[in-house]
């Protein structure tokens, strides 16, 4: 059986074949292309001479030639099989900036007899999501159920649908229930139209009272082979601007492809020794760490440093110019054993001063000792806690650091908890009366960030600050260090250097 992708029924789950002898056709490559750009000037849509890159998907295959991976612009998806070459877990990994990839959600799936999906249960971090399909009609479902996780029906969907003589679906209507009235309405409908018993167009429906609107049309185009190679879809309403075109590219995959003896072994500064069998025909290796794919000529490779933590490598052979198959995931973990933190942090000078929106600003001067580490520090950010975020501190933008020799800075704090949309307090660079503000400083590495360093706390309301009053109309005036005024704002000068900025009787240093 030829394996390909099946969006038909709103699922996309992989068919598969267990043949790993003869070479296997299969998708590697989908993109995605704009045909048109928007002129706001001239509100017109304008065709595109060259279509701009919308969108990616890599497809990567194992020994058996089973999807083992799907490559996304943002994630990575990864399939788990059942004898019966059935898919029946896709598990998401996310880059997460600083340990590699790790899972977000994971769905696993369940079959019947007949091998029709009938269930599929999502599992994310805060919460589970129960899908239940039932009444198959040509192997495709009618009914649909959303359960959460005590198992109560929270939506139901029901499908009217037309086949052909060769029963291929050929209308598809979406009635969703209405729980006043109890009956179920359409809502959707797709038409499928087909040529030599492939899906040739397919046409998006929505209800608008008792007439039918077209929303959007794809139409599909395949090789002598029979497989897919160009799908356009055409939004409707004349908006031009969401018309795309998508390309499809297929490689054969071989179990004798598939690299063998994988091996992974961390090395000094976080970097991560691959080594693996010669595979018969290959001109040159890929190797995926993580979520990058790097080029190797020979039987080995040592990947760049990497953030601390657990990473994932696997090793795919390049024959006759097209990528084949992956071999296994082969995980190690690096540590940086030089990544030390920040020591001595502290507030030298606290200032208190008024501020245009009736409230004050707390100014405060840090400094700190760089710690000592042949691991290479890139900067420094600062930290603050002011008793309502619990473990969530908040980075504050204006207090990172890029120059590994500052060893002091000075910021400034609002002195209100900022209200964000549904009520949740977020703390964004402000200090709140009566609470023991946490700050505290971290140094950043090629390998990560470090620990917290020692934690200063404040209470404004006790802690010695000395309160100044400015003239908030009286115009900023910005010199260098050595006294000479500068032109221009603080936003334009250069950083990595030391300022002093007048403003009415308040004068002060800051490092940027």
């Amino acid at each position: 059986m030829r394996k390909t992708l099946l969006s038909l029924g709103a699922i996309a789950l992989s068919m598969v074949s267990t043949n790993t002898l003869a070479d296997e056709k299969s998708l590697v490559d989908k993109t995605e292309y704009s045909l048109y750009t928007y002129d706001w000037q001239t509100q017109t849509y304008i065709k595109l001479d060259e279509p701009t890159l919308y969108d990616y998907n890599y497809y990567f295959y194992n020994a058996n030639g089973e999807l083992a991976m799907e490559q996304t612009s943002f994630c990575q998806y990864r399939y788990t099989y059942n004898a019966e070459g059935k898919v029946t877990k896709r598990t998401q990994w996310n880059f997460n900036g600083t340990q590699g990839f790790k899972v977000s959600n994971t769905i696993s799936y369940e079959y019947d007899e007949n091998g029709n999906l009938v269930k599929e249960t999502a599992v994310q971090p805060t919460y589970t999501q129960t899908t239940v399909y039932t009444d198959y009609e040509n192997g495709v479902y009618k009914v649909k159920q959303s359960l959460d996780a005590e198992g109560n029906v929270t939506s139901e969907t029901h499908y009217n649908l037309t086949f052909d003589d060769a029963k291929n679906l050929t209308e598809k209507v979406v009635l969703y229930k209405d729980y006043a009235s109890g009956e179920y309405a359409p809502s959707e409908k797709y038409v499928y139209s087909y040529s030599d018993n492939k899906l040739a167009k397919e046409t998006y429906y929505s209800a608008s009272g008792a007439e039918w609107s077209e929303v959007n049309a794809s139409e599909y185009t395949y090789d002598t082979d029979g497989d897919l190679v160009e799908k356009k879809y055409m939004a409707g309403s004349g908006d031009k601007y969401q018309e795309r075109i998508t390309k499809y590219t297929y490689s054969k995959m071989n179990a004798s492809y598939t690299p063998q003896n994988v091996k992974a072994e961390a090395i000094g500064n976080n970097r991560i020794y691959v080594s693996w069998d010669a595979v018969e025909g290959a001109t040159a290796y890929k190797v995926m760490y993580d979520n990058t794919l790097a080029d190797a000529t020979a039987t080995e490779f040592i990947t760049p440093t990497l953030f601390d933590g657990e990473h994932d490598v696997t090793v795919m052979a390049i024959i006759g110019g097209e990528l084949k198959n992956m071999s296994d995931f082969v995980s190690t973990t690096v540590t940086d054993p030089g990544r030390k933190p920040v020591e001595d942090f502290q507030i030298t000078s606290a200032i208190k001063q008024a501020n245009n929106w009736g409230g004050y600003d707390y100014i405060l001067d840090f400094s700190w000792t760089k710690p000592e580490t042949e691991s290479i520090i890139s900067g420094y950010k600062i930290y603050i806690d002011n008793g309502t975020n619990g473990e969530n501190p908040t980075w504050l933008p204006t207090a990172s650091i890029n120059d590994p020799e500052v060893t002091s800075y000075q910021t400034q704090f609002g002195q209100n908890i900022f209200q964000v949309q549904g009520g949740e307090e977020v703390n964004w660079g402000y200090l709140e009366e009566g609470y023991e503000c946490k700050i505290w400083i971290t140094a950043i590495y090629a390998t990560g960030e470090s620990e917290k360093s020692n934690i200063v706390t404040m209470n404004v309301y006790t802690t010695d600050i000395k309160s100044v009053e400015i003239d908030m109309n009286s115009p900023m005036e910005i010199f260098s260090i050595t006294g000479t005024k500068l032109n221009g704002d603080l936003n334009s000068l250069p950083s990595k250097a030391v300022y002093i900025i007048k403003q009415g009787k308040n004068v002060k240093k800051i490092a940027k």
